[in-house]
């Protein structure tokens, strides 16, 4: 640098590290979103594990008492019950609401996985963007700096896509 820059590069440097401060900030945000969106993740996806299993077992619940009362009917030992037959129709019953459940859960999980990649690749985005900054500001090719607030735009523009879809989702 000279001992005496010039007014424009004096501009120039407060414009690079203006720019270069707020995408260092969107990308802290952007990196704590993809961290909260990951938690969401792991909770999502295991809540669809346990509903999942729960409509499992009531399946195989159901089959054994369906099993059962056909081999009764085939041994001429005709004791189905009223009861027993209320329970297999509460049984379809929570299968179907399971399955309803399993797919919402499944939803759920795609649209927190959509919104955990539009914060990942913003970070990496702005990460760039600064990186390419920080290139201009020591080779003080204005060029490089340009580049990096393309980028940083870019990943300014997934980040706020990915909140729209954290809010409206």
């Amino acid at each position: 640098m000279d001992k005496n820059p010039d007014s424009a590069d004096v501009d120039w440097f407060r414009q690079l590290s203006v720019s270069t401060m707020v995408m260092a900030l969107l990308a802290a945000i952007s990196g704590l979103l993809a961290g909260i969106t990951s938690n969401d993740l792991v909770v999502e996806r295991t809540s669809e594990i346990l509903t999942v299993e729960q409509l499992q077992s009531d399946r195989l619940t159901l089959e054994i008492l369906k099993t059962k009362d056909e081999i009764l009917e085939a041994l001429d030992r005709n004791v189905v019950t009223d009861e027993a037959i209320n329970r297999i129709r509460r049984l379809e019953d929570h299968i179907g609401t399971l399955e309803r459940e399993a797919e919402t859960d499944e939803s759920d999980v795609v649209l927190t996985l959509f919104e955990h990649q539009l914060f990942a690749v913003a970070v990496t985005l702005l990460s760039l963007g600064i990186s390419l900054s920080g290139l201009a500001l020591v080779s003080r090719r204005k060029s490089l700096w340009l580049g990096g607030l393309v980028l940083g735009t870019g990943g300014g523009c997934l980040m706020g896509l990915g909140l729209l879809e954290m809010v409206t989702g």
